[in-house]
């Protein structure tokens, strides 16, 4: 019954980003259970997702199983185009494929589920950037500039809450429209911060200097 959960999950969150950043590159995509001991890991066409979340029944922290499984099979999948389709540095910029992912998982559930179901989801960015009292840390650290647990708020909570912020500064739409440009221009390719924001500017026609300052910090 997992299984088949999990694939279902996969399969309309495939359908919600090919149609919104451009469309899913191989003919299979494949959920597999593993022994990890994160929640899950990415590769190109696969998914791991931890045993320990791998059902249906039960809680993790208070959250139901059922709910961190499908945020988890949701965020794996937004890696095939943030980090396979769009590659990155991962050790050096992790906020360009981990908080895309986290927020392209938001888009999963306000396509499917509506704005209800994608706000409660937006709020465990919140509480993951609670873990360290909020501090305005920059995203655009390499991991080795995060403790293990400022890695997790940060780049996985303060990461995506920027993205909302630069989907309001610049339009839902011309956002919309950086992330379907910024797929189709670095396919197959390695991206970098610099390559996003001037793909958000031409997008919105405006400076965005400032904002990727006061959030990702880094030139």
């Amino acid at each position: 019954e997992a299984a088949a959960f999990a694939a279902d999950v996969a399969a309309e969150a495939i359908g919600i980003f090919a149609r919104r950043f451009g469309p899913y590159p191989y003919g299979t995509f494949t959920v597999l259970a593993g022994p990890l001991g994160s929640l899950g890991i990415e590769f190109p066409g696969l998914a791991v997702i931890g045993t320990a979340i791998f059902s249906l029944s039960g809680t993790v922290s208070g959250t139901p199983v059922r709910a961190v499984l499908e945020a988890t099979v949701a965020h794996e999948v937004a890696h095939q185009w943030f980090y396979n389709l769009v590659g990155n540095d991962q050790a050096a910029e992790p906020w360009l494929d981990e908080a895309a992912a986290q927020y392209a998982t938001r888009l999963y559930y306000l396509d499917r589920y509506g704005e209800d179901e994608a706000d409660a989801y937006a709020a465990s960015w919140q509480a993951r950037w609670n873990r360290v009292d909020r501090t305005p840390m920059p995203i655009g650290l390499p991991v080795s500039g995060y403790t293990p647990k400022e890695y997790g708020a940060i780049v996985y909570g303060r990461g995506p809450l920027f993205l909302e912020a630069l989907s309001s500064s610049m339009g839902d739409e011309a956002f919309d429209r950086t992330l379907r440009s910024f797929v189709e221009r670095f396919s197959w390719r390695i991206a970098r911060g610099t390559d996003f924001q001037s793909t958000a500017e031409e997008q919105c026609g405006c400076d965005l200097d400032a904002l990727f300052a006061a959030w990702v910090g880094v030139p």
